[in-house]
């Protein structure tokens, strides 16, 4: 797994690394209340797995997918696969390239970059160009399963400003015919995309259709309580938030969802991976050559029926 914090869960990779009977490793999973540190991915790997999955989570905090081009301030897309995944996991793999999924969600720091400053708009197409020659190098080492997150429509956020929608969907846009570029180039790869924008527009639009959201009851605002709140119970009320409850907001903070959010992407994912539906909402996409069946095993995630 690659990308930023939606992602990251704090997995550091030279600590312990995953098992079997610890297939987080060393990420930084509250066990007393997980749904604090708990991203869609973690959920994935372990609440809708039909079989172990270790995830080897490689995501970075305010990544961007290259420094050189949107600058930031924490190791970018490139180094997590050029010298992360290359120096300590191409060796001597613990992985095979049939059971192995390549998850990527990048793009909300660069958009938020580029979005502040419009000189840096113009870059766009170079940091497609980096990202399609970093998906060349996981397909170089082994990798030939893919699933690529867009971007999150965050003019919703909170600490967005509406200015940033033409980057969201230029940004979705380009990275759709990436995807599609890239499988059809590579015969042997499955390619699946996850629809992050239109998912959180449904939630936006009806909360109850999914039954992870169903309890929202502020869609729109943060409050700083609850942003550092690090307790035990998901129903922690603080009056300065107002009638809603911890759990029933949809934004943490600024700029980040709520765990509950995160579980119904990892629902939805583990839905249309499954080999079954394509997820409630048919999020999940699989492109090119291999749209009617995939090459590679995907059938490791469940679905819980309450």
């Amino acid at each position: 797994m690659r990308g930023n914090s939606w992602t990251d869960t704090g997995f550091k990779p030279n600590g312990i690394q995953p098992s079997s009977t610890n297939p987080l490793g060393n990420s930084e999973i509250n066990s007393s209340a997980p749904f604090h540190n708990s991203r869609w991915i973690s959920y994935l790997s372990t609440a809708y797995n039909a079989s172990i999955i270790k995830n080897y989570n490689l995501a970075v905090t305010a990544a961007t997918v290259d420094n050189s081009i949107i600058p930031h301030i924490t190791n970018d897309l490139k180094y997590q696969i050029q010298t992360t995944f290359r120096t300590l996991y191409t060796k001597k793999p613990a992985w095979k390239p049939t059971s192995t999924l390549f998850a990527i969600l990048i793009g909300v720091n660069d958009i938020e970059v580029m979005d502040a400053n419009k000189t840096l708009s113009t870059k766009t197409s170079d940091v497609f160009k980096t990202y399609a020659s970093l998906l060349t190098t996981l397909y170089s080492s082994g990798a030939r399963t893919f699933l690529l997150l867009n971007a999150p429509p965050l003019q919703h956020a909170p600490s967005a400003s509406p200015s940033i929608t033409p980057f969201v969907t230029d940004w979705n846009s380009r990275l759709q015919s990436m995807a599609r570029a890239f499988s059809s180039q590579h015969m042997d790869v499955s390619m699946f995309t996850f629809a992050t924008d239109e998912l959180f527009e449904q939630i936006f639009a009806n909360p109850a259709a999914f039954r992870e959201t169903k309890g929202l009851r502020n869609l729109t605002a943060k409050c700083d309580a609850y942003q550092n709140y690090q307790g035990p119970d998901p129903g922690y009320r603080n009056a300065s938030c107002g009638n809603a409850s911890f759990e029933e907001f949809f934004w943490r903070d600024g700029l980040h969802p709520m765990f509950t959010v995160h579980e119904v992407m990892a629902r939805e994912m583990a839905e249309g991976l499954s080999g079954g539906r394509n997820g409630t909402g048919g999020f999940v996409k699989l492109l090119g050559q291999n749209e009617s069946e995939s090459v590679v095993e995907t059938r490791r995630w469940r679905v819980r029926r309450d």
